[in-house]
């Protein structure tokens, strides 16, 4: 229509008294006079009308026009003429060859000739044309209300000056649920359905304040049918008069549903499911907020509530009992909280309190201990009634350096030295142990102990004696940390599921594994299995299998080739999730094991459920095997369960003869130890692979490694241990200040001793010790660096230490050693004489 309207306009405005322009129009035109007459036509109207160019000049034009139509074009001739209209359209019927009537929509205007006289200029068009541009634009119109629908999106133009909408779009009244009253006026029927708190947010729409360019506003409705509608407006100024707003257009889309999910998203993040509380996350967030106020606050702690025994509810009544005394505990706890304090679901079963502002550390206690008596009430649940103890360990904000992690770290620590029986609450103190100040120092780094290539693997062989070869490996993570040298898995993985690392760092295992079978195909090793431990928490985890089998994919490994392990305590009670994805795992052709087998809680009839390929006898039974007769019967009934079930089972553990030829005698045939091997690092396990021999009759160790001797003194063996007081004083070139360990000394000389300790310590010299003790009356204290270090299965270790002596000191050593070693030439000792002082 507006293509046409152009053509017209050229036409009326470009005449100049030589009609033959007219010509160039596409359109039938003509010129008359006021009686009709037609003056001047292009080819286009000659054609139209059933003749040809010039052929109807002369003619009435009135003559093709049917009675009705006549005196209404007659009219509107003279009109036109005499000036009363500048131009007029009408909807008429045209008839030629005396019998075709064709409809149209004709357009008269008013036009001078070259000589001055008034002329009327004529334009037809038919209406098939028309339909079709009228149809084009329905369908545009169509396409574009579907475009607002499916976006949820209407616009609309503002009138500055009337103060209302001009336009609104049939998508946006559906948005509005407008009526016919609210369309009257617009503006002031949407502005009663805005919250009362969006109000100004919404006029600012549409003011001078407006910023040019885009803008976008956010506010709620209510319709009118009571519905609750999240706006989104996006607008721009599209007209001003001398600096002043006069209109604005934009968009208003319906957010609804999109602030829903993102509600729903951020109650995820930030909420426990099954509690409803706040979750550490939320918790952390705040955490930040306080740590920053700690100037104005008087101060910031963390408690964290373990309720006591919850996992055997979950045992032997389930995880729906187990889940609801969740939430009586905590709502419990909300109700004794002050204003100033969070109440968290942490993780596992236990809750944590982020409080600011407590006056004295009393207040701090007051509240532990009315924690703690929250347990003496029953909890109520399906007729039972369950008294739950809960401990609460507490930690202190020091400053605003300190991490949310390590305020965590230190109340959970607190945790660990709490009497379950007769103890209630306990604060941490920052030198607690040498054992709390590692385990301190191992949560505050492991999260960044992947990103930074400190974490790897150890694999430790399994034999098959009756064949006499390596039929796989245990993948066993080490970290080596920067100040504790390598770090067993026993040290780091329950911190790991406490501070949530587990499933990176079980992902990371996943990984570089297949990465190892996937470099081993081409090799001597391509049939080796390798074992990997899973905990609970990945085992559940909804990313667990997806990642596993993307992984498995990539690396294109025989699923044959990969075990799972999982301690037998992880598939005790009503686990589903659990069992579920482990007959995934088997589906998919990957064995699973039980490891720790015999010591967890499952009965025989559980045992017909679990979904498993294979056992491992637990170290406990192997080392008490030959010289307890009751751990004998129990290792003799596993190994028959094996049988009777059809199941693989391996021992581990083992590190004498005597073990292994306990269980040989009996069946069994796979072994994992220290007999053959310690854990190792892949070049060490490769090459102990490719030297391997065992036959019945020569064994051999191998991977032994025999340090070499570097003494330059004497040492004197200790019959009687010498109990010396243990104390780190310096790692790397920080200082420490922690509390003194009591250790055993087997062995010692004016160079160094040798200890015997349950701590894993690194072998380093950036690790200095001061050694302190009394011997002969005289006050012993060196200094010193552990240079040797031999571990035992049973995570005991010795250790050889190096003292740092000068000159002068250890002729003072020297001198009360040689006195030492003659006092205990002459002397006998008692059997009851005390066996950790020289006196």
């Amino acid at each position: 229509m507006k293509e046409h309207s152009e053509n017209i306009s050229a036409v009326k405005f470009a005449h100049n008294g030589e009609l033959n322009l007219l010509s160039k129009h596409d359109l039938p035109v003509f010129m008359c006079n006021e009686k009709g007459i037609i003056l001047e036509h292009n080819l286009a109207f000659a054609q139209f009308m059933g003749g040809h160019e010039g052929s109807l000049v002369r003619s009435s034009f009135f003559d093709f026009l049917l009675m009705p139509d006549k005196r209404k074009v007659e009219g509107s001739f003279l009109e036109v003429y005499a000036s009363e209209k500048e131009s007029d359209t009408l909807s008429i019927g045209i008839m030629f060859d005396h019998k075709k009537i064709n409809r149209v929509r004709l357009i008269l205007s008013a036009i001078v000739s070259q000589s001055g006289e008034n002329n009327i200029l004529g334009t037809i068009i038919e209406m098939s044309e028309i339909s079709k541009i009228e149809t084009k634009y329905d369908d545009l119109m169509d396409e574009f209300d579907m475009i607002q629908e499916i976006g949820n999106i209407g616009g609309w133009t503002f009138d500055s000056e009337a103060v209302d909408f001009s336009f609104m779009s049939r998508q946006l009244l559906q948005i509005l649920d407008f009526d016919a009253k609210d369309s009257k006026r617009p503006y002031h029927s949407l502005l009663s359905m805005v919250d009362d708190d969006d109000c100004e947010a919404f006029k600012g729409i549409f003011v001078a304040r407006q910023k040019f360019g885009t803008n976008e506003h956010l506010f709620k409705i209510r319709t009118r049918r009571g519905i609750k509608r999240h706006i989104r407006s996006t607008s721009k100024v599209t007209k001003l008069k001398k600096g002043k707003i006069i209109e604005v257009k934009g968009v208003f889309q319906d957010v609804t549903n999109l602030v829903k999910m993102e509600n729903y998203l951020r109650n995820i993040a930030y909420n426990d499911l099954i509690t409803k509380l706040p979750n550490l996350n939320y918790l952390e967030k705040q955490f930040k907020q306080y740590r920053e106020q700690l100037d104005s606050f008087e101060s910031l702690y963390l408690m964290i509530v373990h309720p006591l025994k919850l996992k055997d509810v979950n045992s032997f009544a389930g995880y729906v009992i187990g889940n609801e005394i969740l939430k009586q505990i905590g709502n419990r706890i909300v109700s004794i909280m002050p204003e100033n304090a969070i109440v968290a679901k942490s993780r596992g079963s236990k809750f944590a309190i982020l409080i600011h502002s407590v006056q004295e550390a009393s207040g701090i206690e007051y509240l532990a201990e009315e924690v703690v008596k929250l347990g003496q009430d029953p909890y109520d649940v399906s007729d039972l009634e369950l008294f739950i103890k809960q401990v609460v360990g507490i930690s202190k904000c020091e400053n605003k350096e300190m991490k949310f992690t390590e305020l965590y770290a230190q109340a959970n620590l607190a945790l660990k030295y709490i009497d379950p029986v007769n103890g209630d609450y306990k604060s941490f103190l920052p030198n607690l142990s040498i054992e709390n100040f590692k385990h301190l120092s191992l949560a505050n780094d492991l999260k960044t102990a992947i990103s930074k290539q400190q974490i790897f693997s150890y694999f430790q062989p399994q034999i098959n004696i009756h064949k006499g070869v390596i039929t796989g490996a245990e993948v066993l993570l080490r970290w080596n940390h920067p100040d504790w040298g390598l770090v067993n898995p026993d040290e780091f993985i329950s911190i790991a599921e406490e501070t949530g690392v587990i499933i990176q760092l079980g992902d990371f295992v996943i990984q570089k594994t297949c990465e190892q079978l996937s470099k081993w195909k081409n090799s001597k090793l391509k049939d080796l299995t390798l074992s990997i431990n899973v905990s609970r928490f990945q085992l559940v985890h909804k990313s667990f299998l997806t990642t596993l089998k993307e992984i498995i994919a990539k690396h294109q490994i025989d699923t044959r080739l990969l075990k799972i392990e999982i301690t037998e305590s992880y598939l005790f009670g009503d686990d589903r999730l659990a069992r579920d994805t482990l007959v995934q795992l088997q589906k998919m052709g990957i064995k699973v094991e039980i490891d720790g087998f015999g010591t967890g809680y499952s009965s025989l009839a559980q045992l017909k459920t679990m979904p498993f390929d294979s056992f491992k006898v637990d170290r406990t039974f192997v080392r008490e095997v030959t010289r307890d007769k009751f751990v004998a019967v129990i290792a003799n009934m596993l190994i028959n369960l094996a049988d009777e079930m059809d199941v693989g089972i391996l021992v581990e553990g083992v590190e004498k003869k005597e073990e292994i030829a306990y269980f040989v005698n009996r069946g069994c045939s796979i072994f994992q130890g220290y007999y053959f091997s310690k854990p190792v690092a892949l070049d060490q396990f490769e090459a102990y692979y490719h030297t391997f021999e065992f036959t019945k009759d020569e064994e051999k160790e191998k991977l032994k490694f025999i340090e070499k001797n570097q003494r330059k003194f004497y040492r004197i063996n200790l019959h009687v241990p010498l109990a010396v007081e243990l104390k780190l004083t310096k790692i790397g070139t920080e200082l420490v200040d922690i509390n003194s360990r009591l250790i055993a000394v087997d062995n010692i000389g004016p160079g160094g001793l040798r200890f015997n300790c349950d701590i894993d310590f690194p072998v380093s010299k950036k690790m200095l010790m001061n050694f302190s003790t009394s011997i002969l009356d005289e006050v012993f204290s060196v200094n010193g660096t552990i240079v040797r270090k031999t571990e035992s299965d049973d995570s005991n270790f010795s250790y050889g230490v190096e003292f740092e002596l000068s000159e002068t000191e250890q002729q003072l050593v020297l001198n009360l050693l040689n006195k030492l070693q003659l006092h205990i030439k002459t002397h006998r000792f008692s059997p009851n004489y005390d066996v950790y002082h020289y006196i």
